[in-house]
């Protein structure tokens, strides 16, 4: 599995031939490409109707992948205080 971030045509270009590549030598089962939304990364917790709290996740990297969930050990996760204005509409969501 891989994950290309492409600013321009042709690293997209790239991108589509490595993926190609893949997927005629059976490595790749489908392929999803979205369109990048640069901003902050949230994550909310919930339990039924409950709300377990707010974090903001701050990759290591430029995005928040494999590598920066599982392996870095300088992503941080900060907890989003309850009065902070974002709070409620994240919650909401």
């Amino acid at each position: 599995m891989g994950v290309h971030l492409c600013a321009n045509r042709d690293e997209l270009a790239l991108a589509a031939a490595e993926i190609a590549a893949m997927h005629e030598g059976g490595a790749a089962g489908g392929v999803l490409v979205e369109q990048y939304v640069d901003g902050e990364e949230y994550t909310v917790g919930f339990f039924d109707e409950t709300t377990l709290g707010v974090i903001q996740v701050v990759a290591a990297n430029q995005f928040y992948d494999f590598d920066a969930k599982y392996q870095s050990s300088t992503t941080q996760y900060l907890p989003l205080d309850e009065c902070h204005e974002l709070y409620d509409r994240l919650v909401a969501v």
